[in-house]
């Protein structure tokens, strides 16, 4: 069985996850979620080649007065053109986005250790440099070591992504949901709750904790199956320190990013609600994660999970060991062994980019956009 490999964008990518509600949301489906109208943190980040009639939509979220936190294949030139130019927008729908909610970006860097032939390496990771310092208020990011007991706990996505993958709908629209940390290596995160999850679109995106009282990212949405049902992985932004951290220093020195005791309190499983660049000169976070290495294959106590290493289909649970990209094994779905892992967040928007309320129009039918990355495919 071959599993097929893609990234969770949607040249307007998002992937999703929440801790809980916030307020100003309204009832509406990320995948299993809601509208929201809050989280200004959170925002839109738009690429598009000059001349082209679509772009690449992705989330990401401002860390620092300068700085805005997103993936790498949300501003890697080999999945957004080597010539795209990039904007933000601090909007909560990017069909009603005006110039006054775009923040002009001076450039944008990508992790150089994310390999997009690779996803289960991680490093999923990348950085926007905004042209003027954003009044927004920046939100604080985990850099302590995670910690076994944050295993099932309450994690909270926000996106702009799809909110159908079957349908190729919904992208353009900030909205949370809410699930639990199901497992964690040396550099992803992964959640195994396809009802409630992030979809194209939400590439980029957030995923929040409560750390010592404080909702804190402790991850960025990375990869996902391609019907946005089997859960997906972040990158673990503890693990991108040496990265993120020299932009913000370079950027923004005076600034002071919150930093949550890394002990996490106890609290119940949530009832879930029911409501991609240019690069810079001069990069200061070349570096990369002081972290390396693929997700472990599965233990002998217990098997693996969808999208998990495998060898033989008697480890997964699913019963499904199928052939991933470059030859490496995951655990797939038995009864469709062709919606296995997919990488990338990101959905074809016909969007200009000058930030004038022009209509969002995605494109749907083409699977595949640039590599890794697909047309209202999951972000």
């Amino acid at each position: 069985m071959r599993s097929s490999f893609v990234f969770l964008c949607v040249l307007a990518a998002g992937c999703v996850g929440g801790v809980g509600p916030v307020p100003g949301e309204t009832t509406s489906a990320i995948i299993g979620g809601v509208t929201d109208t809050a989280d200004p943190g959170v925002v839109l980040l738009f690429a598009q080649v000059p001349g082209a009639q679509s772009g690449s939509l992705c989330t990401a979220e401002v860390i620092s007065p300068h700085v805005v936190l997103t993936a790498a294949h949300c501003v890697s030139p080999s999945e957004v053109g080597a010539n795209a130019k990039f904007a933000v927008y601090a909007t909560n729908d990017f069909n009603q986005a005006t110039a006054a909610q775009t923040l002009a970006v001076k450039e944008t860097h990508p992790n150089p250790t994310w390999d997009g032939n690779n996803l289960n390496a991680g490093h999923d990771v990348g950085i926007v440099i905004l042209s003027a310092p954003t009044t927004i208020k920046p939100l604080p990011y985990n850099q302590s070591a995670m910690a076994q007991a944050m295993v099932g706990q309450a994690v909270r996505f926000v996106g702009f992504g799809l909110n159908d993958a079957a349908a190729q709908t919904g992208a353009g629209v900030k909205r949370q949901t809410s699930t639990v940390l199901t497992t964690y290596d040396n550099v992803l995160l992964h959640f195994s709750d396809g009802a409630h999850e992030t979809c194209n679109g939400d590439s980029g995106g957030p995923a929040f904790m409560i750390i010592g009282g404080v909702e804190t990212i402790v991850g960025v949405t990375s990869f996902g199956d391609v019907n946005c049902a089997q859960g997906g992985y972040d990158t673990r932004i503890d693990a991108e320190m040496a990265f993120i951290t020299g932009f913000v220093t370079a950027n923004d020195p005076s600034s002071s990013t919150p930093t949550p005791t890394p002990t996490p309190t106890p609290t119940p499983t949530p009832t879930p609600s029911t409501g991609g660049g240019d690069t810079g000169s001069g990069s200061p976070g070349t570096g990369g994660s002081p972290t390396t290495g693929q997700p472990g294959g599965p233990s002998s106590t217990a098997m693996a999970q969808l999208g998990e290493r495998c060898t033989v289909d008697a480890e997964c649970e699913s019963n499904a060991c199928g052939v991933g990209i470059n030859g490496y094994t995951v655990c797939v779905t038995g009864a469709n062994a062709a919606n296995g892992t997919i990488g990338g967040c990101t959905v074809a928007s016909g969007r200009s980019s000058d930030a004038t309320g022009v209509a969002l129009l995605l494109l749907a039918g083409a699977l595949t956009l640039l590599r890794r990355r697909s047309r209202l495919q999951r972000a």
